[in-house]
């Protein structure tokens, strides 16, 4: 069964999108909330046969929503189940990697935290560095 064709199924058995909270409801109301090994929501559907097709919500609701099969679809901020459009974008595989490790990049590298603790007085000293932002502490007695 060709991707399209799940599709046209999906739609056809009721599945319908919320846009404002990015969560696909089955033809019976309930919310899809199954997940593949990587994290994604997933549903499935039967051919004529009974053979069971996977699903990825993010393809389905980008050609609910744009009426086009999409290349690859990027959660632009990296969280898999996060499926509301303005999350998401038809990009290349390569793009979707650059982002993925531009993501990535930031998230290890550039923010870290130094906490320190002086015994004289019980002040803890939390500091927060940023590459994008001056460095910020806090003082707290404890």
């Amino acid at each position: 069964m060709k991707e399209i064709e799940r599709f046209e199924k999906l739609k056809e058995l009721g599945y319908k999108y919320d846009p404002e909270t990015g969560d696909l409801f089955g033809g019976r109301g309930f919310k899809i909330k199954s997940k593949d090994t990587d994290g994604y929501i997933i549903c499935g559907v039967y051919d004529e046969n009974r053979k069971l097709y996977r699903v990825k919500s993010h393809r389905f609701i980008w050609w609910l929503n744009h009426n086009e099969i999409p290349e690859e679809i990027d959660h632009i901020n990296r969280i898999r189940d996060g499926n509301r459009l303005e999350n998401l974008r038809n990009t290349t595989h390569s793009e979707n990697t650059t982002n993925s490790r531009t993501q990535r990049s930031h998230r290890h590298v550039n923010h870290y935290q130094h906490q320190s603790h002086h015994k004289n007085d019980r002040t803890h000293l939390s500091h927060h560095c940023n590459h994008h932002h001056p460095a910020s502490s806090a003082t707290l007695k404890s």
